[in-house]
């Protein structure tokens, strides 16, 4: 009896797509893994806000704010007075977070750090992980470390991002949980009117 080819065509299975019919099958690609700072971020009791709520604040002056940016350069609020200042809470595996980031580039562009300030707080990660996805998103306002979340706990916010606006007083004038769009006229008007701390 001849031997068979190693090479000849197998039998046909009833699972397989019949001559002329589209291949249809398991894509071949894996899962991506659960994203472990996300997890983590969860585990650290920091909620995700998903919404846009923008609300008044309490007009009381800022909590203190003194921390190294990515840099090694210390930042403290109270030197930004007579600017409308911008403290935004966010992390990398924040999804919103990363959403709103190009809002507030086009913002703080716009108006230029003489008037405007953006702080950009990171919450509760490495000095790498901040510096890499600061890269990433080519962000050009100071990032700050809050490696321990103190001062997001001391602010009182509760969900990522939150971000505190601050007239020129340097009291509290709204308070963002979720992402926002920064840069629309309407936002700009109002921003303009805190300036001189009205």
């Amino acid at each position: 009896m001849p031997r068979q080819s190693r090479w000849a065509p197998r039998a046909r299975r009833d699972s397989d797509p019949r001559p002329g019919e589209p291949r249809v099958g398991r894509s071949r690609r894996r899962r991506a893994p659960p994203r472990l700072a996300f997890l983590a971020g969860l585990l650290l009791g920091l909620p995700v806000a998903g919404a846009h709520d923008l609300t008044p604040g309490t007009s009381q002056p800022h909590a203190p704010l003194k921390l190294q940016d990515i840099g090694g350069l210390e930042h403290d609020l109270g030197q930004l007075r007579g600017r409308v200042v911008l403290v935004h809470f966010w992390a990398s595996w924040c999804a919103p977070c990363l959403q709103e980031m190009p809002s507030l580039k086009r913002l703080a562009s716009t108006e230029g750090p003489e008037s405007l300030a953006v702080l950009a707080v990171n919450v509760g990660e490495s000095e790498l992980r901040a510096k890499a996805f600061s890269k990433r998103l080519g962000i050009d306002f100071p990032v700050l470390l809050d490696k321990d979340s103190a001062v997001f706990d001391g602010w009182g916010a509760t969900v990522l991002p939150t971000t505190y606006v601050l007239d020129g007083e340097g009291r509290v004038r709204l308070v963002g949980r979720g992402p926002q769009e920064w840069d629309t006229a309407e936002m700009l008007q109002t921003l303009e009117s805190l300036r001189g701390g009205g």
